[in-house]
């Protein structure tokens, strides 16, 4: 189905969008963009409530009509270690699903349907799926709304494969967080691609995507305060 027009924050309810009163000011914002470009890159504190908000934003869209499918896409730390771990690869990707199962529960999904065992399962359809990015590759994602999650763990190449995967019909959330980042900080590839869209933005190369921050960590102080080790080490 195609909309000519983008999905309207302010005209949505608390049934369509279980958070929406709830939404600080950058929330809202990354909200907006996502809906007006059909694709934002968020660089995200802990904390934040990007899987929670990203989530329930892509459900409004699937509910909608604007997409069919949400695919969570994650990048488990050491890929080889899939290998390793006991079980399929569905079993070995459950832990990774959680976040994305709790996000759905909250938007209003009912816990009944939501099957950890289907989807996280590459050869069952859904209309939720949990992929490792490992699984994309000769994939075409289309219609769909795909949130890449906790992107800092990614190299470029890795994120490369992912987002070539994805036509231009779907709706995508990139999120991470550079002070977060659980390989080696060299190998990651979230800033650089973040500076290759902007700087493909202000050339006019590629224009349809916008960016987001979120600086408020909701967990508390403690752990907004061992967020920001990283700024005391560098001084």
């Amino acid at each position: 189905m195609t909309h000519k027009e983008s999905l309207d924050l302010s005209k949505l309810t608390k049934k369509d969008f279980p958070l929406i009163r709830e939404l600080d000011r950058e929330q809202e914002d990354m909200v907006i963009k996502l809906f007006k470009s059909q694709r934002v890159i968020v660089d995200s504190v802990a904390g934040s409530g990007k899987t929670t908000v990203l989530t329930q934003a892509m459900k409004v869209l699937k509910d909608k009509g604007y997409i069919d499918a949400i695919y969570y896409v994650v990048f488990p730390v050491q890929e080889k270690s899939l290998g390793f771990l006991p079980g399929g690869v569905s079993e070995k990707i459950k832990e990774y699903a959680v976040p994305f199962q709790q996000a759905l529960v909250e938007a209003g999904e009912n816990p009944q349907v939501l099957d950890l065992e289907m989807m996280c399962n590459e050869f069952i359809g859904g209309e939720y799926k949990v992929v490792p990015h490992t699984f994309l590759r000769g994939r075409n994602i289309d219609q769909a709304g795909i949130i890449i999650d906790e992107a800092q763990n990614g190299t470029v190449d890795e994120i490369r494969k992912t987002l070539t995967r994805i036509k231009d019909n779907c709706y995508v959330g990139i999120a991470g967080h550079n002070g977060q980042i659980d390989i080696t900080k060299n190998n990651s590839g979230f800033s650089a691609f973040i500076h290759h869209f902007k700087r493909g933005k202000e050339l006019g190369v590629f224009t349809e995507i916008e960016f987001a921050q979120l600086t408020t960590n909701y967990r508390g102080k403690f752990s907004s305060f061992s967020d920001e080790i990283g700024k005391f080490m560098a001084n």
